[in-house]
């Protein structure tokens, strides 16, 4: 197999990173606009700090924190708008996941003309973006290394991935001292849903030798220090070991992507604006149930990996993990019925194909919809 791994993105990892993220930003321009969110940055005082550090550098900013979990198109394109007016030069990103992909979108959007559902289809040349300068603070998703940010369309609650050149930041800055405030199911919700990126990247048709490097030692990771800090907070080191394993979870999406269990999970929280995490940890173990058929041998050294035997106890490694965060949970728990089945399997082929058909079992329709109701 032929594998192509290009990543240029600058990434400054450690305790204490987050002090250099005014003079990291002041390399890419005077007036900067910064995305993030409504409460938990200013609770932690983080925006405070990083607008100190701003103005000690002799930056302007203008904020944007209108952006809450699963970014809709519209307040994408609003913050495009803004940021052009503003005449800003860089965009940075204080906060988890969502945070991070709507701040890929500004970005592109300020430089980038035309609809948006031309660009996700690649249907328009795209130009350079403004400069980006992400710092997460949360472990989850691993956005601050790669090309990929998912939107959900305001109109049809359509949840799709877009990937794009412009989206790779200039620099990253993850500090895991910026992690530490996260609540307990927070942390659960998002450090479950990096172990599904790097499982996803292990298990799916387009693993490579890269991807696998990442893989392996971002499970590792997780499965020796997730349930460990979920118990024990105070844990520096287990606060280092999830909030890397996080970022190899990044690293393993834009080297070989995901597969069913996120195809399976953007419906869910486009549908009804769930915790990602959360859909993933419903959705998970009826998924690796269904798949070990597909490749017996990978899921057999997942297994080992997670701390069980051989591929028929895979899925039970993994919902032990998930009872030790408590995020064992069923989609009736998020507020699923059986009627929303149809809407969500139709979804599934509309929004995620091209991740089922790179799963080591390719699902059709009654097999989305049989997981679906074995996972309600």
């Amino acid at each position: 197999m032929i594998t192509n791994f290009r990543n240029n993105a600058n990434l400054i990892f450690g305790l204490k990173s987050a002090e250099r993220i005014g003079k990291e930003t002041a390399k890419y321009g005077k007036r900067i606009f910064i995305v993030t969110g409504k409460a938990s940055t200013k609770k932690s005082g983080l925006l405070d700090r990083v607008i100190h550090q701003l103005q000690e550098e002799k930056l302007q900013y203008v904020l944007f924190d209108r952006i809450e979990k699963n970014p809709v198109v519209s307040k994408i394109m609003e913050g495009a708008q803004i940021a052009e007016a503003e005449k800003c030069d860089a965009v940075l990103a204080l906060g988890g996941g969502s945070i991070m992909d709507a701040a890929k979108g500004i970005a592109f959007f300020t430089k980038n003309q035309g609809e948006f559902e031309t660009h996700q289809q690649g249907m328009i040349e795209e130009i350079p973006a403004l400069p980006l300068i992400l710092v997460p603070t949360t472990c989850g998703t691993g956005s601050e290394v790669n090309r990929i940010a998912v939107f959900t369309k305001d109109e049809t609650l359509d949840k799709r991935g877009m990937r794009k050149n412009g989206f790779l930041a200039k620099t990253s800055i993850v500090d895991p001292e910026l992690m530490m405030t996260m609540p307990k199911f927070v942390l659960a919700s998002v450090g479950f849903d990096a172990l599904c990126h790097l499982i996803e990247a292990y298990i799916s048709s387009r693993a490579n030798v890269m991807s696998d490097i990442f893989a392996e030692k971002g499970i590792k990771l997780l499965k020796e220090n997730l349930v460990r800090l979920y118990k024990d907070y105070g844990n520096v080191e287990a606060w280092e070991a999830v909030a890397l394993a996080s970022t190899l979870g990044g690293y393993t999406l834009d080297t070989a992507g995901a597969c069913a269990p996120h195809a399976f999970e953007h419906p869910l929280s486009g549908y009804k604006n769930i915790v990602h995490g959360e859909g993933l940890a419903a959705v998970m173990p009826a998924i690796i149930r269904a798949s070990v058929s597909g490749n017996p041998q990978r899921f057999a050294e997942l297994s080992r990996m997670l701390g069980g035997n051989n591929e028929q106890d895979c899925a039970e490694a993994i919902e032990n993990l998930l009872k030790g965060i408590n995020l064992k949970i069923t989609l009736s728990d998020l507020g699923f019925v059986e009627k929303d089945i149809l809407w969500l399997s139709d979804n599934v082929f509309k929004v995620a194909s091209g991740n089922i058909n790179v799963s080591p079992v390719v699902f059709d329709r009654l097999a989305v919809e049989r997981i679906y109701r074995e996972s309600l």
